[in-house]
């Protein structure tokens, strides 16, 4: 009978362990996806985009070529002012299970790369800053750790030339 026992408790344990984390698994399944993906967002055509005008590779090519053997570092990229209404020309939706998820796309054409370098971010814990490729074949997550005492956030490299920040 005591051994009985023990079993019927340990069947309860499993069984409410087994619950739990049915019940959790589709929190558990949505770390790391974008919240736009989940709630079906990502269908949808998204509005808010910053177009950046065609680079003049022709006059870094040029700045390039009188700056040779004058100390000055080899250029490998192009730094590009975005909006600095860029929150607010975002895709606003609100969802009952993940609150406000805004969204905007940056398009830089011909881009190789493309990397943020974010000013003024003022991130609270447990806010999340997902940057994907177009494709959604690169997605990095940044959060308030990420972002220096000066409120900036470097973004790692996305291979694109539309990024979107979400």
């Amino acid at each position: 009978m005591i051994g009985g026992t023990k079993m019927k408790s340990k069947a309860i344990i499993i069984s409410f362990i087994m619950t739990l984390l049915l019940t959790l698994s589709p929190v558990l399944a949505d770390v790391g996806v974008q919240p736009s993906v989940i709630v079906g967002l990502h269908e949808l055509e998204l509005t808010a985009q910053v177009e950046l005008s065609y680079p003049d590779i022709e006059e870094w090519t040029r700045e390039d070529f009188l700056n040779e053997g004058k100390g000055v570092p080899l250029r490998i990229g192009a730094f590009r002012e975005l909006p600095q209404d860029l929150v607010q020309r975002a895709d606003w939706t609100i969802d009952p299970d993940y609150g406000l998820i805004w969204r905007v796309s940056i398009h830089s054409p011909t881009a190789v790369e493309l990397k943020l370098h974010l000013t003024d971010v003022d991130m609270k814990t447990g806010d999340e800053l997902f940057i994907y490729a177009l494709d959604e074949t690169e997605s990095e997550i940044y959060t308030q750790a990420d972002v220096n005492e000066a409120g900036e956030l470097w973004s790692w490299g996305s291979r694109a030339e539309t990024i979107i920040l979400e």
